[in-house]
């Protein structure tokens, strides 16, 4: 895969709406634990709740799921 300013556009993006919703918005924290807990929550939020417009309103888990019923051989 070649690398260039587009590839990194996509974690840029999702560093952002990380460090807004997740540490910024719901902080400060207690301890390291805390933190770590609140993230796997937002990355399930995340990937199960929030509908993304380049993946045609779906979810990330759901646009994921679709793919691989794509791509499952027929039989």
């Amino acid at each position: 895969m070649e690398l260039t300013a587009w590839s990194n556009a996509l974690a840029e993006s999702i560093n952002a709406s990380y460090k807004t919703e997740c540490t910024e918005h719901l902080g400060p924290w207690r301890d390291a634990s805390a933190l770590e807990i609140a993230t796997a929550e937002w990355v399930e939020f995340h990937n199960k709740a929030c509908l993304q417009g380049a993946l045609d309103r779906r979810t990330p888990a759901e646009y994921e799921a679709a793919y691989w019923a794509r791509m499952a051989p027929e039989g």
